[in-house]
């Protein structure tokens, strides 16, 4: 818009008469079609373009639109990018971005923690190099699918493999494949420790499976056999003290150990353990456990200076 006669623009005329402007010309600044906004200019001598520069004004408010509307896609793809990375910082599980090489490009400070090594480290490393062999497929596979591809997330549950040498149990869910830039093809792992979950389901299995065994035995020595047994197979080792019939002391009744951990005690203290009296308040924790008729959780155990030497033996042990 070039405009000479200012008579139907009331505030052009008093901008002339008390500006000395002589010349307005309005640019709409256009971007992809779209007006992105609009660029004025005021002058005091007569205006140089006419009708025939049309076209050139134009070209230039698309120009001048087009790079508002680059810079304000820039500027919103860093908050896109800050927002993630916050995001990935805050969560509890790792993630990783994996190239079409199995290379690590990006990892969260979750998924140091997770791995043991630092984030300089990690990134540029090759993905197989934290899972074991049999699993090294599936995360080639993870690429086989383009980004235009509609495939719901994988999730596969595998041992993660730490910088010393450890494993973990983790769930890892991978997306599909996108082109994050020309060229560069990525796929996003998600990696969840569930280490701790599966031990206290084994847990909780072991139990229920203690419990209907022991429905079946048929004598105390029988259930504390069938006790030892199944908790045993996750690490649980078990002793039983039962009342004597005086009710006032203890006696081992049953004990659970590894069989070279159980000969080795009674090397040391020369007999079976398993048959010696005691009483409770010898063992706090027992007295607490019998007094309170509830389960009862400690470190360690405090042992009074009373209790015969085979079971304070075994018990400092």
């Amino acid at each position: 818009m070039c405009i000479r006669d200012r008579s139907p623009y009331p505030e052009l005329a008093r901008l002339a008469a008390t500006q000395g402007w002589q010349c307005y010309v309005g640019i709409p600044l256009l971007a992809h079609g779209q007006t992105q906004g609009l660029l004025a200019a005021l002058g005091r001598e007569p205006c140089p373009f006419g009708a025939g520069d049309h076209d050139f004004l134009t070209a230039v408010g698309q120009q001048v639109g087009t790079a508002l509307e680059s810079a304000r896609l820039r500027v919103a793809l860093e908050r896109s990018k800050q927002r993630c990375r916050m995001l990935a910082e805050l969560s509890q599980d790792a993630i990783f971005l994996v190239d079409e090489k199995l290379h690590i490009i990006f990892a969260n400070r979750r998924a140091a923690e997770l791995t043991g090594y630092a984030l300089d480290g990690l990134v540029g490393m090759d993905a197989r190099w934290l899972l074991p062999a049999e699993f090294h497929d599936k995360i080639v596979a993870l690429h086989d699918h383009r980004p235009a591809d509609e495939v719901p997330p994988a999730c596969h549950e595998v041992a993660l493999i730490t910088k010393n040498g450890g494993q973990r149990e983790v769930e890892i869910t991978s997306t599909h494949a996108w082109e994050e830039q020309p060229g560069q093809v990525v796929t996003c792992v998600y990696i969840r420790d569930v280490t701790e979950r599966r031990r206290v389901e084994r847990l909780l299995q072991a139990l229920s499976d203690t419990a209907l065994s022991v429905q079946r035995a048929h004598t105390p020595r029988d259930v504390f056999a069938v006790m030892g047994h199944e908790l045993g197979k996750v690490g649980i080792k078990t002793g039983v003290a039962v009342l004597d019939e005086d009710g006032q002391h203890l006696i081992l009744s049953h004990l659970a150990l590894e069989p070279d951990d159980q000969a080795n005690l009674e090397r040391l203290l020369g007999k079976s353990p398993v048959g010696e009296r005691f009483l409770p308040e010898t063992i706090p924790a027992f007295q607490q456990a019998m007094s309170s008729s509830q389960a009862v959780f400690v470190n360690s155990f405090e042992v009074a200076a009373e209790l015969p030497p085979q079971v304070a033996e075994m018990f400092s042990n």
